[in-house]
């Protein structure tokens, strides 16, 4: 079986910065040639873009936004690496799977916490 190259990143699209001069950064996944753009839920201006990429990151608040997207990418790359062969089809079917099922944990921890 021939295994297909997926690469997954991040870009800040500049596109379309909200009131506080801050833009959406996306993930960027990559094969063949074909690209999909996927929202995350982190804006931050270009000048924080610039020190997340940086080595010597300062500032706590751009250290958990590092942190979260670096989570974020290897949680990505684990659902990649079991779709084989890769599809986008089959990576939105992982992904929402996995969002429905954090969501009836949220449901069912916020029942249990109602009915006590």
């Amino acid at each position: 079986m021939i295994e297909q190259k997926v690469t997954v990143n991040f870009f800040l699209d500049k596109s379309r910065p909200n009131a506080e001069n801050k833009c959406l950064i996306k993930i960027n996944i990559y094969t063949k040639g074909n690209k999909k753009r996927y929202a995350t839920s982190y804006h931050v201006t270009t000048d924080d873009w610039e020190k997340l990429n940086n080595a010597n990151l300062r500032g706590d608040s751009l250290k958990v936004i590092r942190k979260k997207l670096n989570t974020l990418q290897t949680s990505v790359e684990k659902v990649i690496e079991k779709i084989s062969p890769f599809s986008f089809l089959l990576l939105k079917k992982h992904i929402l799977i996995k969002y429905l099922s954090l969501l009836q944990k949220v449901h069912h921890y916020k029942a249990g916490l109602m009915l006590t």
